[in-house]
């Protein structure tokens, strides 16, 4: 419920500037935030090289009870998706072994039931990247807990309405 800004000039230096709700604000928030948890809890596969991005991830997501498994590169998310069982899989598109769109068509050819959720900073062909490797969901960064759950609601739910383009979160 808070919000972080950055601002920074070239040999200046940079200034964060933290906001943090009141505690009169936190109980609404919470209760919008308990009312938009999923209601099973999933097998998670996190892709992402950057060791920030899955950390908090993995909070996030073990907030709402998943179990999550997690990667570095491509390679060893490949090895882990052949070795368990997993209801999502969450890769980022800019991974530094493997472009994540090959990933993410390799794992839906050898497994076109799992769900996937792209994650990407990128702004550009991200939805036509989704619609090749048939993504069910494309979740933009900086995204919170809202949006992700909104993108494993669309993943989850992918297949079961009418066909088209990942839902961008």
């Amino acid at each position: 419920g808070g919000e972080i800004s950055v601002r920074s000039r070239p040999g200046m230096g940079a200034a964060f500037i933290i906001s943090l709700p009141l505690e009169s604000d936190m109980g609404m928030t919470r209760e919008r935030e308990t009312a938009s948890q999923p209601e099973a809890f999933l097998r998670v596969l996190l892709i992402d090289d950057e060791p920030e991005v899955r950390q908090v991830l993995t909070r996030l997501l073990e907030i709402d009870g998943h179990v999550l498994t997690s990667a570095a590169t491509a390679l060893e998310g490949m090895r882990l998706f052949g070795e368990g069982e997993f209801d999502v899989v969450m890769t980022d598109l800019g991974l530094p072994d493997s472009p994540g769109a090959e990933l993410a068509r390799q794992i839906k050819e050898m497994s076109p039931g799992t769900r996937l959720i792209l994650i990407s900073g990128w702004t550009e062909d991200v939805e036509e990247i989704g619609a090749h490797v048939q993504a069910d969901a494309i979740l933009s960064k900086p995204f919170g807990i809202t949006e992700l759950r909104e993108a494993l609601s669309a993943a989850m739910t992918a297949g079961r309405g009418a066909e088209g383009a990942a839902p961008n979160v």
